[in-house]
């Protein structure tokens, strides 16, 4: 049972920190009136790398 609660906070520490990086993404287009989403593009991209290193240092450090 604690390795459910384990994956499943990883789960969403993932979730949260795309989100998150998205969100600021869009909010940034927006707020300099982007004609294509780069700050979304890029943010996301940071957000999806950020996420896997969280994964893999959790992953390694409880081995």
């Amino acid at each position: 049972m604690r390795a459910i609660g384990k994956y499943s906070g990883i789960a969403f520490q993932m979730l949260a920190t795309i989100g998150l990086s998205a969100w600021a993404g869009t909010w940034l287009d927006g707020h300099y009136r982007t004609q294509t989403p780069w700050f979304t593009i890029g943010l996301m991209l940071a957000g999806v790398l950020l996420a896997l290193y969280q994964v893999i240092r959790s992953l390694t450090n409880s081995a």
